[in-house]
């Protein structure tokens, strides 16, 4: 619970230095559900995580643990990286082919196509 220190006089509040602990224990949990939210959304759409793991170099496990092990965080940038891999998951395959950039703008082109024609499913190159 957030505490304040309210003005008789004029009814300004203030927070307690004492919130800060209990702010960041809130935006700890909320990172830590969104995390499972997004690989939970990811693996229903057929992608799993070793696979994700694979494309992006990661090593082995490491979504499982950002998923199920509570005392583990993911940094910001990992956290950032699977709201991006969730938004454009064909940026998957781009990590497949070594970030190469024609192979990425190829496959930028085809996911415009995908989504214009109202489908979003796997590409090939």
């Amino acid at each position: 619970m957030i505490e304040t220190l309210t003005c008789r006089k004029c009814g300004f509040e203030e927070y307690l230095p004492s919130n800060d602990r209990t702010i960041e224990r809130a935006l700890s949990d909320l990172k830590k559900a969104s995390m499972v939210h997004l690989l939970n959304d990811l693996n229903s759409s057929g992608l799993t995580n070793a696979y994700m793991e694979r494309a992006l170099g990661l090593p082995a496990r490491t979504l499982a643990r950002w998923k199920n092990e509570a005392s583990i965080m993911p940094s910001a940038a990992g956290h950032a990286l699977m709201r991006l891999i969730r938004t454009f998951p064909w940026l998957l395959q781009v990590a497949e082919e070594g970030f190469d950039e024609k192979k990425a703008h190829i496959l930028l082109l085809k996911a415009a196509g995908k989504q214009e024609e109202g489908r979003c499913e796997s590409l090939v190159l």
